[in-house]
């Protein structure tokens, strides 16, 4: 059986410069940014390679914290993180469901095709809860939705896990990779082979981290997927899949949109086992990989 778990944001769904309009807008309207020095100095912070892939609402957050520790705590009222995000989700969710700029990413709903059912699909993503599933409404993403919904149990968020630890750390797609194999029990005895897809260096890391993990030592492998809240029977189901030599686990980095020369030379030296610089091959690449993959796996076993 085959899994293909895949960030959201920029692998998937490409939103243009709708969200960070939108997130924008919000700033002014509450006040945040009250100059337009304001909003070029939090784009700048937002563009550093460290923050690729991180959520605007993380982002916002630390830019402001690293101008003054207090900053939050001498806003009228005293709002809380929590309100403050539930305030953007709010705003953006409602212009973002319906902007002409969400669409797919070009290639992508290729490797949505599955006309043999023996393949599982995912999403891990550090985005927003609410604001993934508002995109998910959006009329242009229909042959996304129609595959993934919170409602089918395939969306797996970071503000869902009881870690809460974003990319990259790697834990939202261990979760999804557990999860998807509670969902499908026999998995695990026919085997696996899982392909974790990210754009982003903190995404592609936390792939690379994942495979590791998955395919590593089984004490450190059963101690992190309790930590997240994965029930002892899925692991068990996970390691006797491991020890029989029946999982396998690949990082794949879609490097569809391009941030800058030094974010895609950190994705490089993450070494993902496939790097696919143009999208719309991107199920023509997989194809070629895996066939890659079983001829290696053929010469192995020839010569045992």
């Amino acid at each position: 059986m085959e899994f293909r778990i895949f960030d959201f944001d920029d692998t998937l769904v490409t939103s243009g410069t709708a969200q960070k309009d939108y997130f924008i807008s919000w700033g002014k309207e509450r006040g945040y940014f009250k100059t337009k020095e304001d909003i070029t100095e939090f784009i700048n912070f937002k563009n550093l390679p460290k923050n690729t892939g991180i959520t605007y609402m993380n982002t916002f957050f630390e830019f402001f914290k690293s101008k003054d520790k207090e900053f939050f705590d001498k806003l009228p009222n005293k709002p809380t993180e929590k309100t403050i995000e539930e305030d953007m989700n709010q705003f953006v969710c409602e212009k973002i469901s319906s902007s002409e700029q969400v669409r797919p990413v070009d290639g992508v709903v290729d490797l949505l095709d599955d006309k043999s059912g023996k393949v599982k699909f995912s999403i891990a993503t550090a985005g927003s809860g609410p604001i993934i599933e508002a995109k998910l409404s959006n009329k242009n993403l229909q042959p996304i939705s129609n595959i993934f919904s919170f409602d089918k149990g395939n969306v797996f968020c970071v503000d869902s896990i009881p870690t809460r630890k974003a990319k990259p750390e790697p834990d939202v797609f261990l979760w999804a990779f557990a999860e998807t194999v509670r969902k499908n029990p026999h998995a695990a005895s026919l085997g696996v082979t899982a392909f974790m897809f990210d754009d982003s260096p903190s995404g592609v890391d936390a792939t690379v981290k994942a495979r590791k993990i998955l395919l590593g030592d089984s004490v450190i492998l059963a101690e992190k997927l309790r930590n997240i809240g994965i029930e002892s029977g899925v692991i068990e189901f996970i390691k006797n899949a491991k020890k029989e030599g029946k999982l396998k686990v690949y990082s794949v980095a879609c490097n569809g949109v391009i941030y800058n020369e030094e974010a895609n030379e950190k994705i490089k030296n993450l070494k993902p086992d496939l790097i696919v610089k143009n999208m719309n091959k991107i199920s023509e690449v997989l194809t070629n990989f895996k066939n890659q993959i079983q001829q290696v796996d053929k010469c192995f076993i020839r010569n045992l």
